[in-house]
């Protein structure tokens, strides 16, 4: 007998830290948790509660028409989708950081360190998330607990803003090539 695990909790989105370079464009969507396959995932949806694309400009929104949606509530957060033309880039650390204490292991705190650029709790509240101005250069994006990406993507805000890293998203080309 299969069991249907618990649904998530996420993190309720601090507005107030929520980088002003992202909150003038209008690539916003919301998400609210969804079972698939037994797994909890977080598609992209419209202010409007209509699904939402990562690739598509037309689902997309302003920060405040995202924002007035996630306050009256059904959705589970915002996200911002990464474009090319951007030349920004989000960096996930999965799995790095303890929901109750806030620890981190020194693997991560590494890379927080040297990107020094604007990090955040992601929804969890186990993982770490970090927004920088640069490209990605080709090759893997994925390694171990550690995710990069450019486009086509959204990844999920919450403005809990990590003490002791800038407030806004820095430009780190060398640090992303290296």
């Amino acid at each position: 007998m299969t069991t249907t695990p618990a649904r998530p909790k996420a993190l309720p989105v601090q507005l107030e830290h929520i980088p002003q370079e992202l909150r003038q464009r209008s690539q916003w969507v919301l998400w609210r948790y969804e079972l698939r396959g037994g797994k909890w995932t977080k598609p992209p949806a419209q202010a409007n509660g209509e699904r939402a694309s990562s690739t598509d400009p037309g689902t997309w929104g302003t920060f405040d028409a995202v924002w007035a949606a996630y306050r009256r509530g059904g959705f589970d957060g915002l996200g911002y989708v990464l474009t090319k033309e951007d030349g920004l880039v989000g960096v996930d650390l999965d799995h790095c950081r303890d929901a109750n204490s806030g620890e981190v292991p020194q693997w991560a705190a590494d890379i927080v360190k040297k990107l020094d650029t604007y990090t955040e709790i992601t929804p969890s509240g186990t993982g770490l998330r970090l927004f920088l101005w640069g490209v990605l250069p080709p090759g893997g994006r994925h390694r171990d607990n550690v995710e990069a990406y450019d486009t086509g993507r959204f990844l999920t805000l919450t403005g809990r803003h990590i003490a002791g890293t800038p407030a806004t998203i820095e430009r780190r080309q060398a640090e992303i090539e290296a």
